[in-house]
């Protein structure tokens, strides 16, 4: 097994977000993630449990603008 990535899990944010890009492999010291979604980015941050919980749950905390 490779500890260097793990499961990840994106929740909140947009409703329209497709299911498909809720799941996706992180790097295990993974602390944020963004994503490109319409004109914009989607920003998750890492919930951290107790237990060190897999697959890691990052909740929505954020959307910016792209740059024009």
């Amino acid at each position: 097994m490779n500890d260097l990535f793990i499961e990840a899990i994106l929740e909140g944010g947009p409703d329209d977000l497709p299911d498909g890009e809720r799941v996706r492999r992180v790097p295990n010291d993974e602390h944020k993630v963004k994503i490109r979604h319409g004109s914009g980015y989607e920003h998750f941050e890492r919930r951290y449990t107790s237990d060190g919980a897999v697959p890691a749950v990052f909740a929505w905390s954020a959307r910016t603008r792209v740059a024009e």
